[in-house]
């Protein structure tokens, strides 16, 4: 019997090698059916549960895992990792410091405290934990940028940003790079034309907008100022001096002398946390057609949640429950 496991279970091993995740969990689901205590299908089934986001029924696994293999350390840095990724942040330090206790060198159990301090507001401790990692000899772009948005949490702006420059070894280039133009870095722009552009996802562009409403202003400058089509209508409302707005998708290579990402403009512009005030520094667009049960309702439009579902870094997102948008529904301007 024993052979016929492992025969099914190294069968979901290949699975796994191509690319096949929900055969090969099927394949560690019919293991476990007949031994439920067999440690590779456990783990390799966790994986994958962890790898699609079904982190409640990852971390039941992990849960038996620790009782099965209680001194590897590494599953229980996954372990803490799945508890992190469910903000049961208490727990998470405790199976990570026990990752650690068990094996120093850990490298992961380090990084996943890093990111466990980060998203606890502890950004020294999170410094710490990166230092460590890279006395361990692990010293990767993805560390370097880690620690830019340790810093960001700081609020050392021109420290973090100059470090965030890493982004660019992973982060895809949108089309502005493609015209080859000179990258501006705080040269003179004196009667010059300058393409600012959009470079991440919709927040990070409206966020850092504000630094583009007074930039042909500060510089004597044109600018171009190229953002997503859906976000056209947007700023072509705020009607800011000496600035064009157009669409990233369809922009041809535009008569300018130098461009820049946005948040490397806010880098060159040399931005201070003193500089982020909370004055409002965007109108909305008229609404052209108003809300249909109401014409005196006021439109609210919420972002509950940043970055794209299923993607390698949902442990990063930014989640806030709907529910907590639901006393909303009692201000009297928002109901029916």
């Amino acid at each position: 019997m024993t052979d016929q496991l492992s025969q099914i279970h190294d069968r979901g091993v290949e699975l796994i090698k191509q690319g096949d995740l929900n055969g090969a969990k099927l394949h560690f689901q019919a293991v476990l059916l007949s031994n439920p205590v067999y440690y590779p299908a456990l783990a390799n089934l966790a994986v994958i549960l962890s790898d699609q986001n079904h982190l409640l029924a990852a971390k039941v696994l992990y849960q038996k895992i620790i009782k099965v293999v209680d001194q590897d350390p590494n599953q229980w840095s996954n372990f803490g990792n799945i508890l992190f990724r469910l903000g049961e942040f208490k727990e998470s330090e405790k199976a990570l410091k026990r990752a650690t206790e068990l094996a120093p060198d850990n490298i992961n159990g380090w990084y996943n405290f890093a990111l466990l301090y980060h998203y606890s507001g502890r950004q020294k401790e999170a410094q710490a934990a990166l230092d460590q990692v890279e006395a361990l000899g692990h010293s990767t772009s993805r560390i370097k940028e880690d620690r830019a948005h340790f810093y960001l949490a700081e609020g050392d702006l021109p420290f973090a940003l100059e470090h965030y420059e890493e982004r660019w070894n992973s982060l895809m280039h949108q089309e502005p790079w493609d015209f080859h133009l000179p990258e501006w870095k705080g040269e003179d722009l004196t009667d010059k034309t300058i393409l600012i552009h959009h470079e991440q996802g919709f927040g990070d562009t409206i966020m850092t907008a504000r630094f583009v409403s007074d930039f042909a202003q500060k510089y004597d400058c044109g600018v171009v100022f190229a953002v997503p089509s859906a976000l056209v209508e947007l700023f072509e409302s705020q009607d800011w001096p000496g600035v064009e707005v157009v669409a990233i998708e369809t922009l041809d290579k535009p008569k300018v002398d130098f461009h820049s990402p946005l948040w490397s403009m806010v880098r060159w512009r040399g931005i201070n946390k003193a500089d982020i005030r909370g004055e409002k520094y965007l109108k909305a667009p008229k609404i052209v057609t108003p809300s249909a049960i109401n014409p005196q309702m006021v439109n609210v439009g919420i972002c509950w949640a940043s970055g794209k579902r299923n993607s390698p870094m949902d442990v990063r997102r930014r989640i806030s429950p709907l529910k907590d948008w639901l006393c909303l529904s009692e201000h009297p301007i928002l109901t029916p």
